[in-house]
């Protein structure tokens, strides 16, 4: 559209280019949203990593731990080598033992980290007996 100015010169349109600053505008937010899916699913795999890990790290800690007992092995000396299996089994999946317990029954609780790019997921699991009754159990 061509306006005419109150002295009947001619002017060009005003809006002329807005186009270009929209269609920039427009990809600036689908490459921000871009990036974020990025990262979240980065974030995601990151925590998936190390869920698996520590479960398979608590499985061989406490295959580990049962057999030392049956083998009449003390407490301390136990904890000791359940959580350098756990350590070992970790390192080789690619993360890092954080934390290990092992608990009277023999059960082995572990904490893992992994860390992908920029984002480091803790995670933890639980494996072998326990001391305590599971609830709705054999009541006898």
């Amino acid at each position: 559209m061509t306006r005419v100015s109150g002295r009947g010169t001619r002017r060009e349109r005003t809006d002329r280019g807005s186009g270009t600053a929209l269609a920039i505008a427009l990809i600036s937010i689908v490459a921000l949203a871009a990036a974020v899916v990025g990262l979240s699913a980065a974030a995601h795999t990151a925590g998936v990593r190390a869920q698996g890990v520590a479960d398979v790290a608590a499985l061989a800690a406490a295959v580990e731990a049962r057999d030392l007992r049956a083998r009449g092995m003390d407490t301390a000396r136990v904890h000791e080598r359940v959580c350098a299996t756990a350590a070992d089994v970790a390192s080789r999946n690619g993360a890092r033992l954080a934390e290990c317990f092992v608990d009277s029954g023999g059960a082995v609780t572990v904490y893992v980290e992994v860390t992908q790019g920029a984002w480091t997921a803790v995670r933890g699991a639980r494996a072998g007996t326990s001391d305590k009754k599971e609830p709705g159990g054999d009541t006898g």
